[in-house]
C-alpha cells in the first residue's frame, strides 16, 4: 500500500511545472541577488575611484606647494653659498693681512728707553714708516739693531732704512726709517 508522502493527486504535468515554478522562483532571487551583488561591487569600485581622485587631487596640490618650498628653499641655498663663498674670500684676505695689533705690540718691544716714536705708518704694500727722536746716537743706534737683529725685528721687517736724521746742540736726534714688514707675520 502506498505511503501518504508517494500518494500525489495532481497530475503530473502539475507538479513539473510547480517544480518549473519554483526554479524560476529560486533563479529570479539568484539573478537579484547577482543583480544586488554587482551593484554593490559598482558603487564601491565607483566610491573608490572617486576617492582616489580626490586624493591625487590632494597630492597634486600637495605636491605644487612642496616645490614653491623648495624653490625657495634653493634660492636660500644658492644665497648661502654665495655668502659662504664671500666669506672665504674675505678670510683669506685677512689671513694675507699681517696682525697689526701683534706687530705693535713687537714694535713696542723693540724701542729703547731713549727713543719716542712721534709717527707710524703702513702703505698698502706693508712699507712700515716710523719717524721719532731719539736722545743720543747709541739710542737710535740699539733701535736700528733691535730691528735687524735675527731674533727681534727681523722676524717682523725686512730692508729697514735709515732715510732721514737730524741732530741739534744737545745731542738729541730726529730720524725716519723705512722697512718692510714681511708678509708671513700673524698672528
Amino acid at each position: 500500500m502506498p505511503t501518504r508522502a508517494d500518494i500525489n493527486l495532481l497530475p503530473e504535468k502539475e507538479v513539473s511545472k510547480e517544480k518549473q515554478d519554483s526554479f524560476k522562483k529560486k533563479l529570479a532571487i539568484f539573478s537579484i541577488a547577482i543583480l544586488i551583488v554587482t551593484l554593490v561591487a559598482v558603487v564601491a569600485a565607483f566610491s573608490f575611484w572617486g576617492i582616489l581622485i580626490r586624493e591625487q587631487k590632494q597630492v597634486k596640490s600637495s605636491i605644487s606647494t612642496e616645490e614653491t618650498v623648495i624653490k625657495n628653499f634653493q634660492k636660500e641655498e644658492l644665497a648661502s653659498k654665495i655668502l659662504k663663498s664671500k666669506v672665504l674670500s674675505i678670510a683669506s684676505i685677512f689671513d694675507l693681512r699681517p696682525d697689526f695689533a701683534d706687530t705693535l705690540n713687537q714694535v713696542q718691544s723693540l724701542i729703547p728707553e731713549g727713543v719716542g716714536l712721534t709717527d707710524l705708518g703702513v702703505s698698502k704694500d706693508f712699507k712700515v714708516t716710523v719717524s721719532g727722536n731719539a736722545r743720543s746716537s747709541a739710542d737710535l743706534s740699539n733701535f736700528l739693531l733691535s730691528l735687524i737683529d735675527e731674533q727681534k725685528g727681523g722676524k717682523i721687517f725686512s730692508n729697514v732704512s735709515l732715510n732721514a736724521l737730524s741732530g741739534d746742540n744737545a745731542g738729541a736726534f730726529k730720524f725716519s726709517i723705512t722697512m718692510d714688514l714681511i708678509k708671513g707675520v700673524k698672528k
